[in-house]
């Protein structure tokens, strides 16, 4: 777009002098005309240098919001097809700048972008540049501004308010070397001179904000750091007085079974505490030393909701009461259920009772009235021994506490008493052995007291050629030689007991298990099943593998999981490292195993659960070597579906003992940003942290690489 040119003006009367041809003087008068003024010049190209904005519509403003923060804002022109705006950053205002990121235009007379975490005592130059839809530059950087930040100051918890005079500071600096702190823009009240930590490194020191007249009275705390002619711009922390402990019945239980009861007792900024029931009570009741746990304090013996009050001498200079209710448990939710199956039909002699009920005692019978059932502490699960004579029986259970004995519960139990067993301990029903070996098998017998004693077991290892004896009769082994079979074989083993009343009139019973005969055995050792791995992650994987003693040697230990087929390293003991995928969901995943021998295999298979980050550093990897004094992109990735909010920005922060750099990336879903590595002179170890910031929530992820020479 062209600015439009000025009328030129007319003049007054001008004699001009001819001197013709034929040597004659002619002498002609040009009469006087209108003289015009001329009209004001049309700017209609915002960007000309001439115009009224300098050339400069953007109008770019950078203000220090607080000491993590700073706001950048800028006009939007409309109807020039600006598209997106890009925002770059500088610690000077004519040196090279980064790109923190774009906004598109919007109808929006104005537009806005936050720069999170800065660095601290520093200033920070921004520009801006309007874009096309062809990426075609309307200027080349409208004129940068900047915003100067102060020390970045965390005032105890970081929420904004203390329960205490004598707070904690954390104050970080990158210039000065002396701290100024006051409780006055003018630092003349309670002021403070500290030295600063390193540059980065925040120092921690506590500082008295004095006395108060009472809660949410705001003290305003004023930080600056100076030296060597520099002082930075004051950062100005409000901290909201907040004395009001918050005590509770150690536990925090929703309802109580004692009368007596502890406090769990908050003591920051307590100086005397005292607890009593009402409120008139306050000025009699002694004041008792501070401490986090007020044991012994007794309620009253009322069965409905009731107060514990207190009183608390704080150090601002006042006094606050606090008050909690309390309920008492009357036990009408108790439970009670015996450990049955469905079926309810047990023949052991005794049984497991669960309860869940707010009780401090019990009692339980085969009996309503309870007769001869003492009271007993009250416990989760106990033990209840069941009366001789077989057949239906009901279990009565009563609950009671400090306030009140709770009605009868009852569950019921079908004993049946079995004339004779014999089971297997080792190996059981499914187990894997491994062919070739010597394998204890052991087992025991029991018998009803009357169907008389178990005068031989015996063992059928499934050879086809019958029961052989064993050692033992209530309690039972024998030495098997498991035996080798080309693959893996299922087969069944016996345990036979003859019982009677006398050995010349004995009685059979039997009992079979399956199991299989491998001739390789291979196990996971970590991770366990149902471990979770961390996506973009190094995970670590081990196990053993053994091998028939008559077989084929151990060749190999694969390891499949996912989309991923890979060796492991070793075959007894062996190991393998496995980067986890990242994806855009947590998944679950099949670990499996495989052990190869002479042509057999042998797998065992676990699940394992990958946790997607909300961020991660997909460039470089971890444990990467990269270059000295060259360009390294670091790149990844968000997923704003585990934000509570959209992700503003991210950062990225590296450290060495070559030095350290703080770069804002480009992008949030898929950013990246560009280090320059430091010159080294020998390998050195540098750390990665990627921080996304969405709102008030702050996400990271770490890794490690090596800067060589």
């Amino acid at each position: 777009m062209e600015r439009s040119k000025p009328n030129m003006p007319l003049r007054g009367l001008t004699t001009i002098a001819f001197v013709l041809a034929l040597g004659l003087p002619v002498v002609f008068s040009l009469l006087p005309g209108c003289e015009s003024t001329p009209s004001e010049p049309v700017f209609d190209n915002p960007f000309d240098p001439l115009g009224q904005d300098a050339g400069d519509p953007l109008q770019l403003q950078a203000a220090a919001i607080d000491d993590t923060t700073i706001n950048i804002t800028w006009n939007q022109p409309q109807g020039l097809g600006i598209t997106k705006y890009i925002i770059s950053r500088s610690a000077y205002r004519d040196s090279s700048y980064s790109q923190l990121g774009e906004m598109d235009h919007t109808t929006d007379p104005t537009s806005s972008y936050t720069y999170n975490n800065p660095d601290p005592t520093s200033t920070h130059w921004f520009r801006i540049q309007a874009l096309t839809d062809t990426d075609f530059s309307l200027t080349s950087y409208a004129t940068p501004d900047s915003a100067t930040t102060g020390p970045r100051v965390i005032v105890g918890s970081g929420l904004g308010h203390t329960a205490t005079r004598f707070t904690n500071l954390e104050i970080t600096t990158t210039e000065g070397d002396q701290l100024r702190i006051a409780l006055d823009p003018s630092f003349t009240d309670s002021l403070r001179i500290v030295p600063t930590g390193a540059p980065g490194v925040p120092i921690n020191l506590t500082y008295d904000l004095g006395t108060a007249t009472g809660n949410n009275e705001i003290k305003t705390l004023y930080v600056v750091a100076f030296g060597d002619g520099f002082e930075s711009v004051p950062s100005v922390q409000d901290i909201r007085v907040d004395f009001e402990p918050a005590f509770t019945v150690v536990g925090n239980p929703a309802t109580l079974a004692t009368r007596t009861v502890d406090l769990a007792v908050p003591t920051e900024g307590v100086l005397n505490m005292r607890f009593f029931p009402e409120w008139a009570d306050t000025a009699t009741t002694p004041w008792v030393p501070v401490s986090d746990t007020y044991t012994g304090y007794q309620l009253s013996d009322s069965a409905n909701p009731q107060f514990i009050r207190a009183q608390f001498q704080g150090d601002f200079g006042f006094n606050i009461l606090v008050e909690r209710k309390v309920t008492p448990d009357l036990l009408t939710a108790a439970t009670f259920r015996l450990d049955l199956a469905e079926d309810h039909v047990t023949d052991q002699s005794s049984v497991f009772g669960l309860s869940s009920a707010v009780a401090t005692g019990m009692r339980y019978s085969e009996s309503a009235d309870f007769t001869g059932a003492p009271w007993l502490a009250y416990d989760d699960t106990v033990r209840i021994d069941l009366s001789g004579e077989p057949g239906h029986k009901v279990i009565y259970v009563q609950y009671l506490n400090d306030w009140t004995q709770s009605g009868t519960l009852t569950d019921y139990v079908i004993h049946v008493i079995q004339p004779a067993e014999v089971s297997f301990w080792a190996p059981l029903e499914n187990d894997v052995v491994m062919g070739g070996s010597v394998f204890q098998v052991r087992g025991a017998s029991t018998v009803g007291s009357e169907a008389g004693s178990v005068y031989i077991v015996k063992f059928d290892p499934g050879d086809g050629n019958g029961f052989v004896d064993v050692t033992g009769t209530e309690t039972w082994s024998h030495l098997w030689d498991v035996p080798y079979f080309p693959a893996d074989t299922p087969l069944t083993l016996r345990a036979q007991a003859w019982y009677g009343p006398s050995p010349d009139s004995l009685q059979t019973v039997t009992t079979a298990i399956t199991v299989t005969v491998t001739q390789l055995v291979v196990t996971i050792v970590s991770p366990m099943d149902g471990a979770n791995l961390a996506g973009n992650k190094q995970a670590n994987f081990t196990g053993t593998a053994s091998g028939v003693l008559n077989g084929a040697p151990l060749d190999s230990v694969t390891i499949d999981i996912g989309a991923d087929h890979f060796p492991a390293s070793g075959t007894s003991n062996w190991s393998a490292e496995w980067i986890a995928p990242l994806w855009d969901a947590d998944s679950t995943l099949t670990l499996a195993t495989t052990a190869w021998a002479g042509g057999e295999t042998a797998m065992t298979s676990i699940e394992v659960n990958v946790i997607q980050p909300p961020v991660a550093i997909t460039e470089p990897a971890l444990d990467d070597l990269v270059d000295d004094d060259t360009d390294v992109t670091i790149s990844g990735v968000t997923f704003s579906d585990l934000f509570a909010a959209p992700v503003d920005s991210v950062v990225v922060d590296i450290s060495s003992d070559a030095g350290s750099a703080h770069l804002p990336a480009t992008g949030t879903d898929n950013w990246s940003a560009v280090w320059r590595t430091p010159v080294v002179t020998a390998n050195t170890r540098a750390e990665i942290i990627a921080v996304a910031f969405a709102g008030a929530e702050s996400r990271a992820d770490t890794i490690s690489v090596t800067v060589i020479p």
